[in-house]
Order: structure tokens, then C-alpha cells, then sequence
């Protein structure tokens, strides 16, 4: 069973397409963790106040060149919500688990 990753909404004669967040995850043979995974489109944000209308999300994991990518930007405005280029090493996750 194929799962649908879109959602369609039609506005005043227009159309609209909204693609939800892609995550491609690169494993090796033989080994439980992955080496690489990317993250990329369109999410809901965390904060409805600032971004109504939610994020464009681009994020990248990149374990064998230790490197956390994250590029957020405001789906209204255009504008750059969040960018950061760190080792991942260094990087602390901001989600909200306990």
C-alpha cells in the first residue's frame, strides 16, 4: 500500500499543492545507524505565532563528514526563520522529548 504524502487545497480559483517533509535516509551494509539523512519541505510549525502558515524545512545529517545542516525559512514572508551549519559533534537537538 502506496502512502499519499501530499494534500491539495483549492482557494477562489486557484490551485494550491502542499507537499509535506521528504526524509531520505542513506544506510550502510551491515551497520544499524545510518550514515546520512536529509529532510526537506514543507512542515507546520512549532509556533503558530511566528509562522501561521508554517516552514519551508531543509536539514541535513551527515555522519561520516560531521555535519548538521538546518535551513528554516517562513512559508509567508520568505524570510530566513533559522540557519545553522555546526558540527555534529557539537549540535544539541531542540526538540521537545523527554
Amino acid at each position: 500500500m502506496e502512502k499519499k504524502n501530499y494534500r491539495m487545497k483549492a482557494e477562489a480559483g486557484t490551485f494550491k499543492l502542499t507537499l509535506n517533509v521528504l526524509r531520505v535516509t542513506h544506510m550502510r551494509p551491515g551497520f544499524k545507524r545510518f550514515l546520512r539523512r536529509v529532510w526537506a519541505g514543507f512542515s507546520l510549525s512549532g509556533d503558530t505565532t511566528k509562522h501561521p502558515e508554517g516552514v519551508i524545512l531543509s536539514r541535513v545529517v551527515d555522519r561520516e563528514n560531521n555535519k548538521y545542516e538546518e535551513l528554516v525559512i517562513d512559508n509567508k514572508t520568505g524570510t530566513v526563520a533559522r540557519s545553522v551549519q555546526e558540527p555534529l559533534t557539537e549540535h544539541f537537538s531542540r526538540s521537545k522529548k523527554s
